[in-house]
């Protein structure tokens, strides 16, 4: 029986609440229904952008943030449910990651700003929330949670990657052994879109590259990109996860520090973009001939070349096997909230490091 439930998505990107609702049958995905995609303010983005550090009241800023993202949310909500000649008993809950603001796995916490209970008061639905908390607690990395629904709407495509660019880049390696479908590994490479919409926002006044077109007409500067590639993260095996509060400007200005004016503006965009291919491109496996890329990085057409050019595979956007790119997300944490509301544990072992399965996310019911 076909049954429909909402994913909400707002990534490191910060760009956007990305909405989808998700039509799943005996518990699979099936299609996204309907998807609505809102950007998120210049003031709240600057609020939450604000909170990846240390600063003057936090706990108030952050809660009212909190509360304006889960307005917003519960508005568009709303508006899907009306255009769609929906009640609230005909779709089982809603399933919200929130906005990181902090990940420290190491220190045992994740923070993902939003207020479950007044999504779940203003919707009249149950909300599914906090879904990386757990897996922490029980020895993971608390990313990244995709894999699963990655490994769920590609089993046809097997073996295959499936590439999500967003602010932070990750990948989910996927083999087939006769009609056996596994994840072999999966983790976050690096940085996506984060380092080159900072530094395309700083120096350029533009929120993003489209299409990657200053990077394409850059020049390649080889000892900054060697000097960036040595950070110790792109040597440290998998498990392992990362966010703004690491891959961020100052990141971007302790490794230009040693060349002063010397790089042209441009080119280091250049630079960051081919920074992003090769973190990328040096953990797809050498037997891999195709990999899906969603997320907002799939845009980048430059980006994308680059990692095909490095990586010799073909490189194809995740429309190919059913998917619009910019759903994937929002489509993943409805069908983990799915899975929460069933009392279904997940085994994130080999991808996280948890050290058993777990049941993700905490339910706040209307």
């Amino acid at each position: 029986m076909s049954e429909l439930i909402f994913g909400v998505m707002t990534g490191t990107s910060m760009d956007a609440i990305d909405v989808c609702l998700l039509e799943v049958e005996d518990g699979k995905p099936v299609r996204s229904k309907d998807f609505y995609s809102k950007p998120i303010s210049k003031n709240l983005r600057n609020t939450f952008l604000s909170l990846l550090t240390d600063g003057q009241n936090e706990l108030e800023r952050s809660n009212l943030a909190s509360i304006e993202l889960s307005l917003n949310i519960a508005q568009i909500v709303n508006s899907i449910l009306k255009r769609n000649n929906l009640t609230p008993k005909k779709v089982l809950g809603i399933g919200v990651h929130g906005q990181t603001i902090r990940h420290n796995p190491e220190k045992l916490f994740t923070v993902q700003l939003c207020n479950p209970s007044i999504i779940s008061e203003k919707t009249k639905l149950t909300v599914v929330s906090d879904f990386r908390t757990k897996d922490i607690v029980a020895g993971g990395q608390g990313a990244p949670l995709a894999p699963l629904f990655h490994k769920e709407i590609s089993k046809n495509n097997a073996p295959c990657v499936i590439l999500n660019i967003g602010g932070i880049a990750n990948i989910t390696v996927i083999k087939k052994n006769n009609d056996d479908i596994s994840i072999e590994k999966a983790f976050d490479t690096g940085p996506g879109n984060c380092l080159l919409d900072l530094w395309c926002k700083k120096n350029f006044d533009k929120p993003y590259d489209n299409k990657g077109s200053l990077a394409k007409e850059g020049i390649l500067n080889n000892k900054l990109l060697k000097n960036m590639f040595s950070d110790p993260y792109f040597s440290k095996n998998s498990p392992k996860s990362t966010g703004l509060n690491y891959f961020n400007e100052d990141w971007i200005n302790i490794k230009l520090r040693n060349f002063k004016n010397q790089i042209d503006k441009k080119n280091t965009q250049t630079t960051l973009t081919e920074l992003t291919a090769l973190s990328i491109a040096k953990n797809i496996p050498k037997d891999c001939f195709t990999i899906y890329v969603c997320g907002g990085g799939a845009k980048n057409f430059y980006l994308v070349e680059r990692i095909e050019s490095i990586t010799q595979c073909k490189v194809l956007s995740t429309y190919e096997i059913g998917w619009d790119p910019q759903i994937i997300e929002a489509a993943c944490f409805a069908w983990l909230a799915l899975k929460a509301l069933n009392n279904e544990k997940l085994d994130l072992r080999t991808i996280t490091g948890s050290k058993r399965p777990t049941i993700l996310g905490n339910i706040t019911f209307y």
